[in-house]
């Protein structure tokens, strides 16, 4: 039922999580959970799923995230998977890699390849390989569309571009309710502090990937081209 039905958003590094958060937590509310109109604190919308929002599902009753994933049930959410398109996101993860060794696929913050071997470090003792960036994101998503339990997908692109018909279809598909008027944060909702210095704010973002053109040049080489376009890789 909707009072034990908490919703935090999922996905990879770099596709639009915090934001997601951000949207849902100040423009959606659980009318049955005490104090949640007043309080969007405990709207029933969480910064993240209780197992670590870029963690695979299999750490789903597994792992307890450290921000936000103490005491909640995990079973009890609901997961909303964020997914994004990976050419911009191969890109977005030369500038800012987090958790990921990127090997030989960037150059001072720029993409210059795809076919480079990358690891994750999910937690200090698991750090798991992938046999490229492009492996890394279609592995990821794969095993989240196999999962045995209820989840819902955005895409960022979606997010970025129709925000408030994004949240209003989440919201709904929750059995929450949306506040009177609609807030977007102009700023980067990762903040601008360590690792998410220099982060893009709404404006700049729809300016930046709503380009086409830059898109297709991000891919300079051919051979990254057809990496992406062939074989296991045809789907993306």
């Amino acid at each position: 039922p909707p009072p034990r039905r908490p919703v935090g958003p999922a996905g990879l590094l770099n596709t639009g999580t915090n934001m997601l958060a951000t949207l849902l937590r100040r423009n959606c509310y659980v009318a049955e959970r005490p104090g949640a109109y007043e309080d969007r604190w405990k709207s029933g919308m969480i910064f993240q799923v209780p197992w670590g929002k870029h963690n695979p599902p299999s750490f789903r009753l597994r792992n307890v995230a450290k921000q936000g994933g103490k005491g909640v049930v995990q079973t009890d959410v609901l997961p909303v998977v964020v997914v994004r398109d990976p050419i911009g996101w191969m890109a977005s993860m030369c500038r800012h890699p987090y958790a990921v060794r990127m090997g030989g696929n960037c150059r001072a913050g720029e993409l210059v390849g795809t076919k480079e071997p990358v690891t994750v470090a999910y937690k200090e003792e698991n750090v798991t390989a992938y046999e490229s960036l492009v492996d890394l994101w279609r592995v990821w998503y794969e095993e989240w569309l196999v999962v045995p339990f209820p989840a819902l997908y955005v895409r960022f692109e979606d997010l970025l571009f129709r925000p408030e018909r994004v949240v209003d279809a989440v919201c709904d598909c929750a059995g929450g309710r949306r506040r009177e008027k609609f807030y977007i944060k102009g700023e980067s909702a990762k903040g601008e502090v360590g690792p998410h210095a220099g982060g893009s704010g709404y404006l700049e973002s729809v300016v930046k990937y709503g380009n086409a053109t830059r898109r297709g040049e991000t891919l300079a080489m051919e051979e990254d081209r057809e990496h992406v376009r062939s074989g296991r890789y045809a789907s993306l």
